[in-house]
């Protein structure tokens, strides 16, 4: 029995009953989306690394009026595309840099993405498995974690299930449904390169494996659709590389595109169970539901999901062959695994009552959920004193680059987060190893002021003079001299 068969004993219409009802429903989930993905967006400084980076990329676009080229401490910074940097740097043009700011694109994203969630599962399934599937994504713990921070993943996975819902659309419409999956695909590849693969792949599979579209689309549509992509995607990098050459080509597609696919970079490795453990822990319980929702669809034989299960497979296998993993990879499978799950449990549900109850779990999930990523998630202390003893030193700049004095082993201090707070360039550098270079500074230039990390404190004293101006758990702000 599929869903589509229950409407004898649980149809759509008995929980909502009317299209007003639906657009209900819809009003709701995007208040408890926004609620959840907004509440408190600005609190907690700016994470290590991607959310320091952009959102550091974004302020010098502002400051320095130069939109065409992304910038890292005044130097071109060819390590992404630029699409999701301008948007975060349009919002500080507009409204100031600011935590909140940094943060607002991917929260807006998600609540797009929960809304498309629904969207999806309503027209593969109906009204009521959208309900569920929307709560259950908004009850997945790293879903909603992930679009809270200024990243490229959330308006990634956007455009991905944007493509999605436009591909279900073409099976029944016109070729311009197909125009906006190529209008997805371009902005995506805009947003992080060739990760918009995994919905590429998925729909050119689904395709060959049902023929859905071959009435609608035609060699005309498919090459105007191609030139659509080219025209959002090749101009900045034609102008890149007419700019850069060289230089371009090797950072932007040697090391962060090939080398990434090829080697582990910047000790980011893992096995090949390395996604699966990262979805167990971090989607449960749903992620328990989903193996028993894959194999009802296995034996029923429901086509009509076959292209949610072709993303997840392709995005698990995509990523887990490739070297570098990291978690946030991983987020597109969230919203087609809760369609999954949702459909599931609508369909172990055989009356009313069960309904009832599993609607009343979803939503005090979502509170839990609420409560866990909003309230009681604890924000990062190291990330937090980071921006505390830059700020300091934003106040009281010395005569070059910020130092940032590390050890070699123990905690990293992080360089992004230093450069955003302190508005200035900063040099990292790593004890025993880096002694000399902290000697030359010193004979170079006075006075040199530094963050150093708490365990480098009694090595540096043994070389050179500290002068503490602020201090807390992770280091110390100070300035330095020879003796």
């Amino acid at each position: 029995m599929t869903v589509k068969l229950l409407s004898h004993s649980f149809s759509t219409s008995r929980l909502f009953p009317n299209r007003s009802m639906e657009g209900l429903q819809v009003i709701g989930l995007a208040m408890i989306a926004g609620v959840l993905f907004l509440f408190n967006l600005g609190k907690g400084a700016l994470a290590d690394w991607d959310e320091a980076i952009y959102a550091e990329n974004s302020k010098e676009i502002v400051s320095g009026h130069q939109w065409l080229t992304l910038f890292w401490q005044h130097k071109p910074f060819f390590e992404k595309p630029p699409l999701s940097i301008w948007i975060r740097a349009a919002l500080f043009q507009l409204f100031g840099v600011s935590e909140f700011w940094a943060r607002f694109e991917s929260a807006v994203a998600g609540i797009a993405i929960v809304l498309l969630t629904y969207a999806i599962a309503r027209r593969l399934s109906g009204a009521t498995v959208g309900f569920f599937a929307a709560f259950v994504l908004l009850t997945t713990r790293h879903f909603d974690s992930e679009m809270r921070q200024g990243t490229t993943d959330a308006p990634l996975c956007l455009c991905i299930y944007l493509a999605i819902y436009c591909y279900l659309r073409l099976r029944n419409g016109g070729a311009s449904w197909f125009y906006m999956i190529c209008a997805a695909i371009g902005l995506g590849a805009m947003i992080k390169g060739p990760a918009i693969l995994v919905v590429l792949l998925a729909i050119c599979i689904d395709q060959q494996l049902k023929r859905s579209t071959d009435s609608v689309l035609g060699c005309r549509e498919y090459c105007l659709g191609g030139l659509l992509v080219l025209a959002i995607v090749a101009p900045w990098h034609i102008w890149m590389i007419f700019r850069y050459g060289r230089a371009f080509l090797d950072n932007y597609v040697g090391y962060h595109m090939v080398k990434r696919a090829t080697q582990a970079i910047e000790g980011n490795s893992g096995g090949l169970l390395y996604y699966p453990s990262i979805i167990g822990r971090r989607a449960f319980p749903w992620s328990i539901v989903a193996v028993g929702a894959a194999w009802k669809w296995m034996c029923h034989r429901e086509w009509e999901h076959s292209l949610l299960w072709l993303l997840v497979a392709v995005t698990l296998i995509m990523y887990s062959l490739i070297p570098t993993k990291l978690p946030w990879y991983i987020v597109p499978v969230y919203p087609a695994l809760a369609i999954e799950v949702g459909w599931f449990l609508v369909e172990v549900g055989t009356n009313r009552r069960i309904v009832r109850y599993a609607s009343v779990a979803a939503i005090a999930l979502g509170i839990i959920a609420f409560s866990g990523v909003v309230v009681l998630q604890p924000h990062s202390q190291f990330a937090n004193q980071v921006a505390q003893l830059a700020g300091i030193a934003k106040q009281c700049p010395g005569a070059g680059p910020l130092l940032i004095i590390d050890l070699e082993s123990g905690p990293k201090l992080s360089t992004p987060e230093a450069v955003f707070y302190s508005d200035r360039s900063a040099i990292l550098l790593k004890l025993p190893a880096d002694a000399n270079k902290i000697m030359n500074a010193l004979k170079s230039r006075a006075p040199v002021d530094a963050i150093i990390q708490s365990k480098a404190m009694d090595y540096l004293s043994q070389l050179c003079k500290v002068h503490p101006i602020a201090q807390n758990d992770l280091g110390t702000y100070a300035l330095i001299s020879l003796k």
